[in-house]
């Protein structure tokens, strides 16, 4: 992703997958108008399940991947996320 520099390309919409469980509609909604076609309504949604998010949560990792992930999530953060 920054190593090829996406995350600065126009074309590439970087979405969190905790945002689009929070609100499906809405990212749904902000993803189509980025790719230039209008959203065709709520029915398209598949059911999100509010639990799907945080699963691993108990996982232990080494501290090194924490801090790995941890960076990363920062730099997808400060990257400007969905624009919804």
């Amino acid at each position: 992703l920054f190593e090829l520099n996406l995350h600065t390309n126009e074309r590439v919409m970087l979405l969190r997958y905790e945002h689009f469980v929070a609100r499906p509609a809405a990212i749904m909604k902000g993803l189509y108008a980025f790719i230039g076609h209008n959203f065709p309504g709520e029915h398209i949604l598949p059911p999100i399940h509010q639990n799907s998010t945080g699963q691993g949560a108990s996982l232990v990792f080494s501290d090194n991947i924490e801090r790995l992930c941890r960076d990363l999530l920062e730099r997808i953060t400060a990257a400007g996320g969905e624009s919804s």
